[in-house]
This record gives structure tokens, sequence and C-alpha cells, in this order.
């Protein structure tokens, strides 16, 4: 852009930025890209018993093909390490009155599927300043009718749509994978990408066009303009 007073002369390079681009991932670290392996494991992440991470270089269960890996060198997986099994987010910002989207990548293979009674799901919890739950959210279950061996983008809802809209009184956010698995259920759920971004506020209507018009009398420019009363000034 080349902007030209008369006396000076001045360019600018303006960025074009997709509106995917302009929002930003509350995560921390979540495509698991840290490789950390060993206890306090994730950077960002807590696990309580069934989950690890992997690379391609894995195999899955009893088996000799590698491990898919949506984007980047890991993913991350749960499975029946035992009643309760997944990782979670705590503390996560947050602000009273703004709206939430969260998803991610998920993936079954067919050579570890689920097995009832056994399901996994992408959840979203907003806090207060106690940090008690006061408002709960989830994505659909992954479970034993999940299409395998194909990465599917999965979203939390509210029931209704994907918006997700933090009440009065909450002073941050938890993103949780939860598996849960009674006697004989097991399997994995990969998944991969995570994110809990907040939805870009729409900007205030412009004003009212109007034009303005000009007249030159006895040596003088003037310029009017007509106002939303219909009067001209």
């Amino acid at each position: 852009v080349l902007v030209n007073s008369g006396a000076a002369t001045a360019s600018t390079i303006l960025k074009v930025v997709l509106p995917s681009q302009l929002a930003t991932n509350e995560l921390i670290n979540p495509g698991f890209e840290d490789g950390v392996m060993s206890e306090p494991w994730e950077l960002g992440w807590a696990k309580f018993n069934g989950a690890a991470l992997a690379t391609a270089n894995d195999y899955y269960y009893l088996s000799a093909t590698p491990v898919s890996v949506y984007d980047g060198t890991y993913v991350c997986r749960t499975y029946n390490g035992g009643g309760d099994n997944g990782l979670y987010e705590n503390l996560l910002p947050a602000t009273a009155g703004a709206t939430y989207h969260a998803g991610g990548q998920f993936y079954v293979s067919s050579l570890d599927p689920v097995t009832t009674p056994a399901w996994t799901v992408l959840q979203v919890f907003f806090k207060d300043a106690g940090g008690n739950t006061i408002a709960s959210f989830a994505a659909p279950h992954v479970d034993n009718l999940f299409a395998v061996d194909n990465w599917t983008a999965m979203q939390v809802t509210n029931g209704t749509d994907i918006n997700l809209v933090a009440p009065a009184g909450t002073a941050s956010a938890t993103c949780q994978i939860y598996m849960f698995c009674q006697a004989g259920g097991g399997g994995s759920v990969w998944f991969d990408d995570l994110y809990l971004t907040q939805v870009a506020t729409a900007p205030p209507p412009l004003p009212p066009s109007f034009s303005l018009t000009s007249s030159v009398a006895g040596g003088q420019c003037n310029i009017s303009f007509p106002t939303t009363s219909g009067t001209i000034y």
C-alpha cells in the first residue's frame, strides 16, 4: 500500500490472516510434541491410569503395524489401565460470557478396537475461582461403533451446536480426555491436535454511509452532507 500526501510518501505491507489463525489455542502442548515419556509426564497435561505417548516407530498392540500419527511426531492414546483413564489440563484461561470451541482428531485402529463396556470422550469444564465445576460439555463418545482406521475430527458440543459459552462466575477451564472401562472393556483410542479456542467477538457494525457534496462560492470551498434526520449541513 502506497500513501502519498504530496510532500511525503510512505509505504506499508498488509498481512492477510485467515480467521482460523486469529484463534489462540489455550491448551499447552496440544499435539504432545514435547515427547516427554516419564513423570511428571506431559507439559500442561496430567494423566490418570491408562494414557501414553507413541510415534510412528511404535506398533499397535500385538501387531507389526506402525501407529498412525495425525500430525508431527507424537500421538497420545487412552487404554484400559484400570477403571477411569485419561488426561487433563487444568486452570486454562477462560472468561465469563465468552464463547469457546473445543475438539481434536481421534482414531481407533481395527487392530486394537474399543470393546464394550468402554468408551472415550473429550470434555470441557468451566470452573469458578474455587475450582468448582459450574458447566460441563462433551463431544460424542468414541466407542465400539466408532469408524476404525480413519482419523476423525471430533468437536465438543452444548447438545445443540459447538458454541460453548462460559457462564457467569467462570475463572478457568479444564480440558479432559476420559476413558471409561468396566470389566471386559478395552481397546485404545488415539488423539492428536487438540484445541480449546475462544471465538473472536464480532466487530461492531459500521456506521451508516453518507455522501459529501462540495461547491465553490465566493472563493470558498463548501462541503455539505446529509444527516439521518434529513437535515443538510
